[in-house]
Protein backbone atom coordinates (compact mmCIF):
# COMPACT_ATOMS: atom_id res chain seq x y z
CA UNK A 1 0.00 0.00 0.00
CA UNK A 2 2.63 2.43 0.38
CA UNK A 3 4.44 1.77 -2.45
CA UNK A 4 0.96 2.85 -4.28
CA UNK A 5 0.92 5.96 -2.17
CA UNK A 6 4.42 7.08 -3.13
CA UNK A 7 3.52 5.95 -6.81
CA UNK A 8 0.90 8.11 -6.96
CA UNK A 9 2.92 10.89 -4.97
CA UNK A 10 5.34 10.92 -7.73
CA UNK A 11 2.71 10.49 -10.23
CA UNK A 12 1.15 13.93 -8.95
CA UNK A 13 4.46 15.52 -8.96
CA UNK A 14 5.16 14.77 -12.64
CA UNK A 15 1.70 16.38 -13.41
CA UNK A 16 3.14 19.54 -12.23
CA UNK A 17 6.12 19.86 -14.32
CA UNK A 18 9.12 19.36 -11.54
CA UNK A 19 12.35 18.51 -12.62
CA UNK A 20 13.79 14.49 -12.24
CA UNK A 21 15.86 15.98 -9.39
CA UNK A 22 13.44 17.78 -7.43
CA UNK A 23 10.78 14.99 -7.88
CA UNK A 24 13.44 12.31 -6.48
CA UNK A 25 14.07 14.39 -3.55
CA UNK A 26 10.51 14.55 -2.87
CA UNK A 27 9.92 11.23 -3.32
CA UNK A 28 12.67 10.18 -0.77
CA UNK A 29 10.97 12.48 2.24
CA UNK A 30 7.76 11.74 1.26
CA UNK A 31 9.03 7.75 1.76
CA UNK A 32 10.81 8.83 5.34
CA UNK A 33 7.21 9.96 6.48
CA UNK A 34 5.80 7.11 4.99
CA UNK A 35 7.98 4.84 6.71
CA UNK A 36 7.67 6.54 10.11
CA UNK A 37 4.12 6.18 9.74
CA UNK A 38 4.14 2.58 9.09
CA UNK A 39 6.82 1.88 12.08
CA UNK A 40 4.32 4.02 13.99
CA UNK A 41 1.69 1.96 13.25
CA UNK A 42 -0.31 4.81 12.27
CA UNK A 43 -3.48 4.27 10.08
CA UNK A 44 -3.73 7.11 6.99
CA UNK A 45 -7.17 7.93 8.09
CA UNK A 46 -5.64 9.42 11.78
CA UNK A 47 -2.98 12.21 10.51
CA UNK A 48 -3.22 15.47 12.08
CA UNK A 49 -1.31 18.18 13.50
CA UNK A 50 -0.34 15.50 16.58
CA UNK A 51 1.08 13.24 14.22
CA UNK A 52 2.75 15.72 12.39
CA UNK A 53 4.14 17.18 15.24
CA UNK A 54 5.32 13.88 16.46
CA UNK A 55 7.06 12.96 13.28
CA UNK A 56 8.97 16.64 13.19
CA UNK A 57 10.58 15.68 16.46
CA UNK A 58 10.84 11.67 16.24
CA UNK A 59 14.12 10.44 16.71
CA UNK A 60 15.00 8.90 13.58
CA UNK A 61 16.15 5.44 12.93
CA UNK A 62 13.76 4.88 10.06
CA UNK A 63 15.17 2.10 8.13
CA UNK A 64 17.07 3.32 5.10
CA UNK A 65 16.93 6.50 5.81
CA UNK A 66 20.46 7.35 6.78
CA UNK A 67 20.92 10.58 4.50
CA UNK A 68 17.94 11.89 5.57
CA UNK A 69 17.94 11.16 9.14
CA UNK A 70 21.42 13.41 8.91
CA UNK A 71 19.14 16.23 6.90
CA UNK A 72 16.88 15.65 9.60
CA UNK A 73 19.39 16.52 12.30
CA UNK A 74 20.93 19.56 10.68
CA UNK A 75 18.35 21.41 7.93
CA UNK A 76 16.01 22.50 10.75
CA UNK A 77 12.98 20.87 11.71
CA UNK A 78 10.17 23.43 10.10
CA UNK A 79 12.08 23.00 6.59
CA UNK A 80 12.69 19.01 7.20
CA UNK A 81 8.28 19.18 7.41
CA UNK A 82 8.02 20.38 3.94
CA UNK A 83 7.51 17.62 1.77
CA UNK A 84 5.35 15.75 4.90
CA UNK A 85 2.82 18.34 4.61
CA UNK A 86 2.38 18.50 0.60
CA UNK A 87 1.84 14.77 0.98
CA UNK A 88 -0.63 15.00 3.37
CA UNK A 89 -2.32 17.78 1.38
CA UNK A 90 -2.17 15.42 -1.52
CA UNK A 91 -3.69 12.64 0.39
CA UNK A 92 -6.54 14.90 2.06
CA UNK A 93 -7.58 15.98 -1.46
CA UNK A 94 -7.97 11.82 -2.44
CA UNK A 95 -9.85 11.51 0.45
CA UNK A 96 -7.28 9.33 2.00
CA UNK A 97 -6.72 11.43 4.80
CA UNK A 98 -9.98 12.03 7.38
CA UNK A 99 -10.77 15.72 7.55
CA UNK A 100 -14.16 17.74 8.45
CA UNK A 101 -14.00 19.68 5.03
CA UNK A 102 -14.60 23.03 6.44
CA UNK A 103 -11.18 24.52 5.34
CA UNK A 104 -12.65 25.76 1.99
CA UNK A 105 -16.12 27.25 3.15
CA UNK A 106 -14.49 28.86 6.28
CA UNK A 107 -11.87 30.76 4.20
CA UNK A 108 -14.58 31.83 1.40
CA UNK A 109 -16.52 33.14 4.99
CA UNK A 110 -13.28 35.11 5.63
CA UNK A 111 -13.04 36.72 2.70
CA UNK A 112 -16.76 37.93 3.40
CA UNK A 113 -15.55 38.91 6.79
CA UNK A 114 -12.29 40.91 5.72
CA UNK A 115 -14.94 42.51 3.20
CA UNK A 116 -17.39 43.64 5.99
CA UNK A 117 -14.17 45.30 7.67
CA UNK A 118 -12.94 47.22 4.86
CA UNK A 119 -16.85 48.24 4.58
CA UNK A 120 -16.83 49.53 7.79
CA UNK A 121 -13.79 51.47 7.33
CA UNK A 122 -11.00 49.32 9.22
CA UNK A 123 -7.43 49.86 7.52
CA UNK A 124 -5.87 47.81 4.98
CA UNK A 125 -3.19 47.16 7.60
CA UNK A 126 -5.94 45.80 10.13
CA UNK A 127 -7.68 43.99 7.20
CA UNK A 128 -3.73 42.59 6.19
CA UNK A 129 -2.78 41.29 9.48
CA UNK A 130 -5.92 40.21 10.78
CA UNK A 131 -6.46 38.09 7.26
CA UNK A 132 -2.98 36.63 7.77
CA UNK A 133 -4.08 35.26 11.63
CA UNK A 134 -7.26 33.89 10.59
CA UNK A 135 -6.16 31.80 8.02
CA UNK A 136 -3.67 30.57 10.10
CA UNK A 137 -6.14 29.68 12.91
CA UNK A 138 -8.82 28.21 10.38
CA UNK A 139 -5.70 26.15 8.92
CA UNK A 140 -4.16 24.91 12.27
CA UNK A 141 -8.26 23.87 13.15
CA UNK A 142 -8.54 22.25 9.77
CA UNK A 143 -4.82 20.11 10.61
CA UNK A 144 -6.40 19.68 14.11
CA UNK A 145 -9.87 18.21 12.80
CA UNK A 146 -11.83 20.72 15.16
CA UNK A 147 -14.63 22.26 13.98
CA UNK A 148 -14.89 26.15 14.04
CA UNK A 149 -18.08 25.59 15.90
CA UNK A 150 -16.48 23.49 18.67
CA UNK A 151 -13.86 26.28 19.71
CA UNK A 152 -13.63 27.49 23.16
CA UNK A 153 -10.90 28.55 25.54
CA UNK A 154 -9.07 25.80 25.91
CA UNK A 155 -8.75 25.07 22.29
CA UNK A 156 -8.15 28.93 21.76
CA UNK A 157 -4.97 28.46 24.14
CA UNK A 158 -3.87 25.10 22.90
CA UNK A 159 -3.59 27.54 19.36
CA UNK A 160 -1.74 29.80 20.93
CA UNK A 161 1.05 27.85 22.27
CA UNK A 162 1.11 25.10 19.64
CA UNK A 163 4.44 23.64 18.07
CA UNK A 164 3.53 25.17 14.71
CA UNK A 165 4.11 23.08 11.52
CA UNK A 166 0.98 25.13 9.58
CA UNK A 167 1.57 26.26 5.73
CA UNK A 168 1.35 29.90 6.45
CA UNK A 169 3.47 32.49 7.65
CA UNK A 170 1.23 35.29 9.28
CA UNK A 171 2.12 38.90 8.88
CA UNK A 172 3.82 40.16 11.85
CA UNK A 173 2.02 42.98 13.91
CA UNK A 174 3.74 46.37 14.30
CA UNK A 175 5.99 47.37 16.93
CA UNK A 176 3.11 49.22 18.77
CA UNK A 177 1.22 45.79 19.13
CA UNK A 178 1.64 43.26 21.58
CA UNK A 179 2.70 40.51 19.65
CA UNK A 180 -0.18 37.84 20.34
CA UNK A 181 -2.88 40.66 19.81
CA UNK A 182 -3.55 39.80 16.17
CA UNK A 183 -4.11 36.24 17.45
CA UNK A 184 -6.01 36.42 20.44
CA UNK A 185 -8.44 39.30 18.84
CA UNK A 186 -8.76 37.51 15.82
CA UNK A 187 -10.26 34.29 17.69
CA UNK A 188 -13.02 36.32 18.74
CA UNK A 189 -14.45 36.86 15.28
CA UNK A 190 -14.33 33.19 14.63
CA UNK A 191 -18.09 33.44 15.03
CA UNK A 192 -18.59 36.22 12.73
CA UNK A 193 -16.88 34.24 10.12
CA UNK A 194 -18.68 30.84 10.92
CA UNK A 195 -22.11 32.77 11.00
CA UNK A 196 -21.76 34.75 7.91
CA UNK A 197 -25.36 35.74 7.38
CA UNK A 198 -24.64 38.11 10.50
CA UNK A 199 -24.59 42.07 9.49
CA UNK A 200 -22.49 43.79 12.20
CA UNK A 201 -19.12 42.95 12.02
CA UNK A 202 -17.02 42.51 15.41
CA UNK A 203 -14.93 44.61 16.79
CA UNK A 204 -11.21 44.02 16.25
CA UNK A 205 -8.66 46.25 17.34
CA UNK A 206 -7.69 48.85 14.52
CA UNK A 207 -4.08 50.46 13.64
Amino acid sequence: MLIDILDAFTNHLRAACLSANRISRLRLAAKHFLIWLDLCDIDLKSIDDGVLRSFRWHNCHCRGMQNEREKHLTSGKRNFMTVALKLVQFLEDRGDIFHLGELGTNLIYLERFIEQCAGAGYRSATLSVYRSSCRHILIWLHRSRISITDVNAQILERFLHHDCVCPVTSRNPPPSMPPQLPLRSSISILPAISCPDRCAVSRVYDM
